[in-house]
């Protein structure tokens, strides 16, 4: 199993070699001659069509490796978080559960809302990194080495819950998601540092998240760093605009659900209606779940590609296709970025990204927003 990893890999580094070989002759050529022609001839009818020495060959591949690793993991799955073992190595282990994980393991939303909150517990850590597109099937495969992809299912409660990678025709076999982030601000707030404008004057934030189906969140995070000072109001995606507009006299869908999380979060949208809608943030997102993960604690990543940003208002939130597609003011950021969570004693997938070439460590201190 772990060869036909390797082999994956080990294609997915020619092709990346070659790439970079192709593009610094060109360089070189435009250099010595002055002229983008062949350049440009050779970016277009070679390096950016998908069938031509890319990472989009491997794709096949990658899936046929990954549901492999499903069908043999699947008999094992799911009991190391049903007996926490215990330092000793028995199981059984009576051990006080994470809140983390708690959240974590609701819905693929909450998932995304918890990742990266803020901690006072030194067993927690949370990580960036970017990574070039050129590196990320060798990449992916270094992370089901050690997780499995994770996909939450809705089920007639309007709760979720994480199932792992099941095939099926109508799936994507990667399951990936299609996601978007709303990043709530007030530009008139000032302070020593760049975030400043993102909290209230309590220090906390807000924002929305959805993914590629109708549904969507609304979070408040708090300034004590604790799993339950994060707040999470799940709404339908036309509904967001209406949740989000607090002008007087608003009146809320009558399929409003009134529970305290939702309550809370509205109240504070109306205490505090100067922090609007300021930058959308959209991607193609993984998730995936540490294979020794237990009650107590483990491992969460996510992977994001095909990153787009943009200014966003509240008035744009009322259009249907808004969810759907970038704007025209929206930028490409050229990396793929990756967002590891651990907790408890298990550091292993950290410590190997932090010696791997396919990442960079650059964005491992910054602490997310949200």
């Amino acid at each position: 199993m772990s060869s036909v990893g390797e082999e994956i890999q080990n294609l997915s580094r020619f092709i990346s070699i070659n790439r970079q070989a192709i593009k610094k002759l060109c360089k070189k050529y435009t250099k010595w001659s002055g002229s983008t022609n062949l350049r440009n001839r050779v970016e277009s009818d070679i390096l950016d069509k998908p069938g031509n020495l890319s990472e989009a060959m491997l794709k096949p591949a990658l899936e046929q490796y990954t549901t492999f690793l499903h069908d043999v993991r699947a008999p094992f799955e799911g009991e190391s978080e049903r007996s926490p073992i215990s330092p000793n190595g028995r199981s059984g282990y009576a051990i006080k559960p994470s809140p983390y994980a708690e959240i974590l393991s609701k819905s693929a939303l909450h998932f995304d809302s918890a990742l990266t909150l803020r901690t006072k517990d030194r067993s927690t850590t949370v990580a960036k990194y970017w990574t070039h597109v050129d590196n990320v099937t060798q990449l992916r495969i270094l992370l089901l080495q050690h997780t499995r992809l994770a996909k939450f299912e809705a089920v007639e409660t309007r709760r979720t819950s994480v199932i792992t990678l099941q095939r099926r025709a109508s799936e994507n076999a990667d399951g990936e998601d299609n996601v978007g982030l709303i990043l709530l601000g007030d530009l008139e707030m000032h302070g020593n540092d760049g975030d400043s404008y993102l909290q209230d004057e309590n220090g906390s934030t807000g924002g929305a998240r959805w993914s590629g189906n109708s549904e969507a969140v609304v979070y408040k995070t708090g300034a004590k760093p604790n799993a339950a000072a994060v707040m999470v109001a799940q709404v339908q995606q036309e509904q967001l605009y209406d949740y989000l507009d607090t002008r007087p006299n608003k009146t809320l869908p009558s399929s409003y659900d009134h529970n305290t999380d939702e309550s809370n979060i509205r109240q504070w949208l109306e205490e505090h209606s100067n922090m609007r809608p300021l930058a959308c943030i959209r991607s193609r997102r993984s998730r995936f779940v540490g294979l020794d993960n237990t009650l107590g604690g483990g491992t969460w990543a996510t992977l994001d590609e095909e990153i787009d940003m943009a200014p966003v208002s509240l008035k744009q939130l009322k259009n249907t296709d808004f969810y759907r597609c970038s704007g025209q003011q929206a930028n490409r950021f050229e990396h793929a970025v990756l967002t590891v969570r651990s907790e408890g004693d298990d550091r292993g997938l950290l410590r190997m990204l932090d010696k791997s070439h396919l990442v960079s460590s650059s964005l491992a201190q910054l602490q997310a927003p949200c």
